[in-house]
């Protein structure tokens, strides 16, 4: 098993972080943005710095401000895409968070919109590109709050199936119904969209809607 653990998750200078995870013997990081623009160290010199203390960046995060913006700040929001995941190359990490936004409707019916870097096959230099696609399927959740999803992925003219399983993690009553707020989800089947056999994991969080009120339940 493979242990990382966020740089955000410590105090103190980027270095000290790193060396308190080494210390630890964790495998890896997952670098908070904040922690690399505030070290001022260039992106290959810290993936150089993490190799000597050996550690791995797994993932970088996070990728605000993306999802329920209009068409023309939706695609800048592409354009910083592409140029985190430039960086990403440079720090050597080879995960990136992947973006979705789903609707479930409370009947069973699930919709949504996704964002995935995607390695490139047979790249040599690990290049990776953007994919984009929608998703739309059903869902059954158990009364201990475990649940399935299955999806229909469309990426432009293709389309795959995903099971999922799912547990709710977080909850809320809302105007007299038990609402989730967070839920943690694995994928039963590989990803059809990263390649390797990858079996991926999700954590999602509820957004706030303007009919929220301050009277809810936790």
């Amino acid at each position: 098993m493979r242990r990382a653990v966020a740089t955000v998750s410590l105090s103190g200078t980027l270095r000290a972080k790193l060396e308190a995870i080494a210390a630890a013997r964790f495998d890896a990081i997952e670098l908070f943005e904040n922690d690399f623009i505030h070290s001022a160290a260039p992106a290959r010199e810290l993936a150089s710095m993490c190799a000597d203390l050996g550690l791995g960046v797994d993932l970088y995060q996070p990728f605000r401000d993306f999802e329920g913006m209009p068409d023309a700040l939706f695609a800048k929001s592409l354009d910083r895409a592409e140029r985190k995941f430039d960086l990403m190359q440079a720090l050597g990490a080879n995960i990136a968070i992947a973006l979705a936004k789903r609707y479930m409707d409370g009947n069973g019916n699930l919709t949504g919109t996704f964002l995935v870097n995607k390695p490139v096959a047979g790249s040599p230099t690990g290049d990776r590109a953007i994919v984009t696609g929608t998703q739309a399927g059903t869902y059954t959740v158990n009364c201990d709050g475990t649940g399935v999803i299955t999806r229909i992925l469309t990426v432009g003219t293709s389309q795959t199936t995903q099971l999922d399983d799912f547990v709710i993690t977080g909850a809320k009553v809302r105007h007299g119904k038990l609402i989730a707020t967070s839920v943690a989800d694995a994928q039963e089947t590989p990803s059809t969209i990263v390649a390797g056999g990858i079996f991926l994991t999700r954590v999602w969080t509820r957004l706030p809607q303007d009919t929220d009120s301050d009277d809810d339940q936790h």
